[in-house]
Parts: C-alpha cells; structure tokens; sequence
C-alpha cells in the first residue's frame, strides 16, 4: 500500500494524540510500517509480525517490540546466520509473544497495575457474590414448632360442653349481633350510661334481652371460655362465621383444611372473639347499673362478678392484646363498683362487699403472660425467616412462605397491605439482595439474644415495684441501644417491628393495679364501716382483718394518702408531682375533673393527686 493508498482513518488511528493535535499524521504507532519498512527476509518478517500480532500490547508497545525484533534479525544476518538458523534460535513464536507479553505488562506503571487487579477483584467479588446469593437461596426456614397450637392447648383441650364461649356467641346472636349494622347498634346500647339522653333505650333493650344477658352471666361462670384462635376465618365454626359476620367461600373452607404448620404464624393469628367479649362487658356493665339503679342489688351483684370473671377468661389466649382488653374489662368492673357504692351504698350487703372483694382478688391481669405471649410470636417469626443450624443460630433465607419470598413479606408487613409488585417480586433480584440483607442484619442468634434482653428486662421491671424502678437508674437502662443508626436499625428489624413499646405497657400495669388496689381498699373500708359504724382512723387499721397488708404508694413506696371528708373516704396517692395536694384531682385544659392526669400513663406530671377510692357523688 503506498502513502496515497493510506486512509485518513488510518493516519489517525495510528498516530499518537499529541502528533494529531499539531497536524502531524505520521503514523507513528503503525507497527506493522515499521516491520515492512525493515527490508528482512520474508519469513523474518511473517516470523516478527506473527510475534507482535500475538502479544496483545498496546499499539505503542507493538512499535516497541516490533523494531526490537527487527533489530534482533538485522544482527544476526549481520553477523552472517541465516534466516533459517535464526528462525530455529529465536523458537515458537506463539511462546515467544506470550513471554513479551508479561515482560511488557511487568513494566507498565503502577496506576495501570492498579486499576488492572482492581477491576480483576471486583469481578471476582461480583462473581463470588452471586455465587454466595446462589447458595443462599438454598436455605430453607425449619419450622420446628406450631405455637399457634401451644398457644391454644389449654382452650382446644376443654370439651365443648364445658366451654364458655358457645354461650356467649349464642348470646349475642340472641340480641341480633351478626351483621355489620346489628353489631354497631349492640355496642352504642352498651356504651350509653344512666342520666344521658338515650340511657332509655338502652333500658328497653337490656330488659328486653334479659334471657340473652343471663346467658352472659352464665357464661362466665364456667372456668375455660375455650375459644380456639386460627389463622383463617374459614376455621372457626360456621355459627361463630355468623357472629363475626364475614362470608366464606367453599374454596376457602377446602383451602383451610389443607393449612399446615407452614401457614399458621402466630403474629397473623385471628382474634374476632375478643371485641365480642369487650362488648359483653358493656352489656352486663349496663346491666348493673339498670340494676342498681333499680334497686336489684343481686343483679348487679352477679353482673359485676360476670366481670370480673370475664375478665379472668380474656387472658386465656396469652396475647398481650387479650390483658389489655381484659384490663378494659375489668376497669369497667371498678367503675361499676364504685358508682354503686357512691349512688346506692345500702344496695349491697356485707356478704356481698365480701364476695366481691375475694372475687377481686381472685381475677388478677396476670401480665407477664402477655409478655410471654408476645416473645411466642417473635420466636415464631424467626423459625419462620431464618435457617437452623441446628445450634441455634441461621441466616435470612428467601423463601418464608408459599407465595412470598422474605421481601415481598417484610413489605406487606410494614404496609399492613398484601405486597404489591415490586422489583423484589422476580426472583433474580431477591436472590441478589439476600447477601447484602444477611450481611447488614443480625444473625438468628442475635437477633434473638436481643430481643430477650430487652423483654427480660421488662419482666424484670415488672416484677419491680414501680416507685422503685422509677427512681432506680440501673433498672431504667432500657436496651435501645439497637435503634441508634440507621444500619443499627436496620440489623435489628425484627426487634423493632415486634417489640411493644414496653414502657407504655409497664405504665399501663401501675395504673391497673394500683386502681385495683384502691377498690380493693374501699371494699374493706365499706365492710369496716358496716361492723363498726365509723371510718378506721388509718389504713393500718385495716390490716390483717381486712387486708394482709396495706398496698402503698405506687409513687413513693410510702403509706398512700387517707382522710374522711363529710363522712365520705378518700384513698389518694401524690401522682406523678410527687406532691400531696390534699386529694384534689387534677383538671384537664377544658377544665374538668381527669384523675388520669396524675398516673405514670400521663406525662408530663400534672398538678393534682392521684385519687384510686371515693364515694363523693360530685367528685
């Protein structure tokens, strides 16, 4: 080819940058020019291109290497060998390329030495991380136990002529619940109290179902309320369908039959039963004030020993949620206590106080199963995203359930929505996501370790006398540490989607027991002044007779507050001030009376005491 027959294109292909920039076209890089220009014999010069073409170098390092061979031919014809003996010298071209090849590379700067490895190493990482994402898509959860069955143990173990339950799902069936509108009505009668305008109605209605109220009275008196809790609404029975009000499909019944333990996580577990059983105690609260308003002390006395025992029954399905509406349950119980004896303190005599006050005592809300309760279902949760090694520790796994993989359930879960499609809906990219997820999240075992760290800790607390514990910093020391950082947040996600907000919850258990203590106190200070006519001087006096001992002030852990005022006894504590203000309850902005205000459930304290027993009619 001659320099007229060289194209611009390859002018500039081969010519260096810095030669292009001021006009000069030389073609400085073309090593192939510069094997043709050196006049060797033929097969020297098919020998040196066949070299150069091999080594794979940079074109400037091809010009290098090129006149280098050259010139190596060149001296060996000088010195009078032949093509031949030079071609047999000089061995196996493709050996030859190769070795010039790492010669020239070993000489490169340390920048591309750098860059070279560095894109090498990466690659392999890339490659060792799908390989890793590979091996952990293999990992399957090991559900080893069906908590949804230990949990209803005891219930499902109670025959069905001895359960509570049918008696109260009849019940309500018998005053018309079932149906949306039906079970509004129900709970608006049950929520209207004497001297509002629709108390009236709500008269008719509880004299008109005074079978179905009896029943409920009935009910609670059995000892196990025997309602079996499952994953579908297809489970339960077709008349407890009717109640709950949802419609079924035959596919979904036969889908139900099919469940396995694979199906049945416990934090999913359906709990229609207990907002029936919340308003059940409405209805048989108003009953005892209708009632008592009447002057049917026996009614109201059975209505309230139906609470309490109602209450005891709600906690038989160990979830936190069931002590809280027990708790509810029993609040209204009180409630209905102390209105009676404050608008009708004759109605009841001392047998009955009595009963009620032993019946008090014998239906605690027994906390900590709530508690245990919920670390069931964190247990549950980890058998069912994490892998066993048979030593108590795994790793995330990505297939947790039949139609989700650990994605797709931890966003349904955060949303409270089924999962919508998302870009971890295909598989490549949830596999690809595991590692990193397995990476940044805690292990099973200390994802565990932790959770009972803290839920430990609130057992601690709670079996701690709250004046106590609140003025005790080593026992405030609440494990959160885990949400400090967003990673540490993120290593730890199970523990801050299923952990309750335990210092609300302990909050909660002070207000609870203390208002029980202060009706438990008033009991025996209405049977102190039936058998001597007069108030005690002090509490002390109440005790042993009366009371074992004298609760104290959740507060202080001092004696609580006690005075008779127009021949009427208030039982106080300071409230969160810490200040005895003389039994004045606290007011709220609007400038009402609100004893809630002075319990650890309120923040900030409010001025004003905590008042836990009177029977003032305008308190």
């Amino acid at each position: 080819m001659t320099e007229a027959e060289i194209s611009l294109w390859h002018r500039l292909r081969y010519s260096r940058l810095q030669d292009v920039l001021r006009g000069r076209l030389d073609m400085s890089r073309d090593w192939r020019r510069i094997i043709a220009a050196a006049d060797l014999p033929p097969e020297l010069s098919d020998a040196v291109r066949q070299v150069v073409g091999r080594t794979r170098l940079w074109r400037r390092e091809k010009v290098d290497v090129a006149a280098e061979l050259v010139a190596h031919f060149h001296d060996g014809l000088a010195a009078g060998r032949s093509s031949h003996e030079l071609l047999k010298s000089f061995g196996d071209p493709v050996a030859a390329a190769q070795l010039i090849r790492r010669a020239k590379k070993r000489g490169r700067s340390v920048i591309w030495h750098t860059w070279h490895y560095g894109w090498m190493a990466i690659l392999g990482l890339v490659l060792l991380y799908i390989a890793t994402g590979l091996w952990m898509a293999t990992g399957r959860p090991s559900v080893k136990t069906d908590y949804l069955a230990v949990i209803n143990q005891k219930a499902a173990s109670v025959p069905q002529d001895q359960r509570a339950w049918p008696l109260y799902r009849d019940a309500f069936l018998a005053m018309g619940g079932g149906k949306t509108e039906a079970n509004s009505k129900l709970n608006q009668i049950a929520s209207h109290k004497p001297g509002e305008p629709d108390w009236a109605d709500t008269k008719t209605f509880l004299t008109t179902h005074a079978d179905a109220i009896a029943q409920l009275r009935e009910a609670a008196q059995r000892p196990t309320l025997g309602f079996v809790a499952a994953m579908s609404i297809a489970n339960f029975s077709p008349k407890d369908r009717e109640l709950f009000g949802d419609k079924v499909t035959p596919e979904q019944i036969e889908a139900a039959k099919h469940e396995t333990v694979q199906d049945h996580w416990l934090i999913s577990t359906l709990l229609p039963h207990m907002q029936w059983l919340r308003t059940g105690a409405w209805l048989l609260a108003a009953d005892a004030l209708r009632a008592s308003s009447s002057g049917d002390g026996k009614t109201a006395f059975d209505d309230v020993v139906a609470l309490l025992e109602l209450s005891r029954q709600s906690q038989e399905t160990p979830f936190m949620v069931c002590a809280l509406v027990a708790e509810a349950i029993q609040k209204q119980a009180r409630t209905v206590i102390q209105e009676t004896l404050t608008q009708h303190p004759d109605l009841w005599d001392i047998g009955q106080i009595r009963n009620i006050a032993h019946q008090l005592v014998a239906s605690p809300i027994v906390w900590r199963l709530g508690f245990e309760g919920e670390r069931a279902s964190f247990y549950d949760s980890v058998q069912r995203i994490y892998t066993d090694n048979g030593n108590g520790d795994g790793r995330l796994a990505l297939h947790v359930s039949r139609d989700e993989n650990l994605f797709q359930l931890l966003s349904s879960v955060a949303s409270g929505s089924p999962p919508e499609a998302s870009a971890f809906s295909y598989g490549a990219v949830a596999m690809l996501t595991l590692p990193a997820a397995n990476m940044v999240v805690a292990s099973r075992k200390d994802m565990t370790e932790l959770y009972d760290k803290i839920t430990d800790q609130a057992l601690s607390q709670l079996a701690t006398p709250y004046w106590k514990r609140a003025n005790d910093e080593s026992l405030n020391k609440e494990v959160h540490s885990y949400e400090d950082g967003p990673i540490s947040r993120y290593r730890y996600f199970l523990v801050s989607m299923l952990t309750p907000s335990y210092d609300t919850l302990l909050s909660r258990t002070v207000v609870s027991d203390a208002e029980r203590d202060g009706i438990y106190i008033g009991l025996t200070l209405e049977l102190y002044h039936r058998e001597h006519h007069q108030w005690p001087k002090s509490l002390d006096e109440l005790s042993p007779r009366w009371l074992p001992a004298v609760p104290v002030d959740p507060i202080t852990g001092k004696s609580l507050h006690y005075k008779v005022v127009n021949d009427r006894p208030i039982v106080y504590s300071v409230g969160t001030d810490g200040d005895d203000d003389g039994g004045r309850i606290p007011r709220d902005d609007a400038g009402k009376t609100d004893v809630s205000l002075a319990t650890p459930a309120c923040s900030p304290p409010t001025d004003g005491d905590w008042v836990l027993w009177t029977t003032f009619k305008n308190k």
